[in-house]
């Protein structure tokens, strides 16, 4: 019985020990599931914090593509607008350009503009001032421009040395009495300009002509045939500024149509303009214009 005790003590040792080794193996295969979950979440953790530190590269990079392209945008942006600036301002020069050219044009070819304002809407009583002055051909005057590739071929084909218009179809002599034959004017037996008895420097209507532009820069040909537009009397002073209209429309005046004084200083109160070779006086002003125009472009005279 003693024996059967001692076995039965052994036994349950032995379950004790069993059970002790199992809870151990349950133990240690407990433990080492955790560590491997801890391993694995350890590992799970780097993971996602290198996927976090690639998306902060990703975006990080883009963020700086995204400001490289901004910045490059801005640039062409800056030189598009530099480049448009330059374009303006090239266009601006050439406008520029062409309208100084197109100003020059419109000067050459309204130089007879003047004259023809001044001509239409006359009194009565100016219109006979003007016939008695010989000029009658001249009332209603019906050109108001001449084109100035016209202008231009005619003074290129005139010939100083004999006065011909060289022609493709032949020449046309031009003379005081082609003058006369074409425009009307008085040609008279005495030129324009005075040898003697020239007005004085201080000669009161001098003054007094001049006195009717003190408000010009210049007197200019349009200048006067405002001043005879705009005003009604048939005295000594509209009668000279008529003069001088004609004169230095058909004659001659500087390059920026400011007229000569020639007729202001020769033609005095008492003259009878009828008597005044106008026709000769246009004539030489053709022969010297042309030798002028040479000379300023750098051409031979023929």
């Amino acid at each position: 019985m003693n024996d059967s005790k001692a076995e039965n003590q052994d036994k349950g040792k032995n379950i004790e020990e069993n059970v002790d080794i199992e809870e151990k193996k349950k133990m240690k295969m407990l433990m080492k599931e955790q560590k491997t979950k801890g391993e694995n979440q350890e590992a799970e953790k780097k993971v996602e914090e290198e996927k976090t530190k690639e998306q902060a590269e990703k975006e990080g990079d883009a963020e700086t593509k995204e400001d490289a392209s901004k910045s490059e945008e801005k640039a062409n942006g800056k030189r598009k607008i530099d480049e448009n600036q330059n374009d303006k301002d090239a266009k601006s020069k050439v406008n520029e350009e062409i309208d100084g050219n197109e100003k020059k044009r419109n000067e050459r070819r309204e130089i007879v503009k003047p004259l023809f304002e001044a001509m239409h809407g006359l009194s009565i009583e100016r219109k006979k001032v003007i016939t008695q002055m010989g000029f009658r051909d001249l009332i209603d005057f019906p050109i108001n421009e001449v084109p100035t590739r016209l202008a231009f071929f005619v003074v290129d084909c005139l010939d100083v040395e004999t006065m011909n218009l060289r022609l493709p179809t032949g020449n046309l002599q031009i003379s005081p009495q082609t003058v006369k034959e074409v425009l009307g004017l008085p040609k008279g037996s005495r030129r324009l300009e005075r040898n003697e008895e020239q007005r004085e420097k201080d000669d009161r209507f001098e003054e007094e002509w001049k006195d009717q532009y003190k408000d010009e820069t210049k007197w200019t040909i349009s200048a006067i045939s405002k001043q005879i537009t705009k005003t009604t009397k048939t005295d000594f002073i509209f009668r000279m500024n008529f003069l001088m209209l004609v004169a230095n429309t058909f004659g001659t005046c500087d390059k920026s149509s400011v007229a000569k004084a020639t007729v202001l200083e020769n033609v005095l109160e008492e003259d009878d303009v009828t008597e005044i070779d106008w026709c000769g006086y246009v004539y030489e002003c053709a022969r010297s214009s042309k030798s002028d125009w040479q000379q300023e472009r750098g051409i031979g005279q023929r």
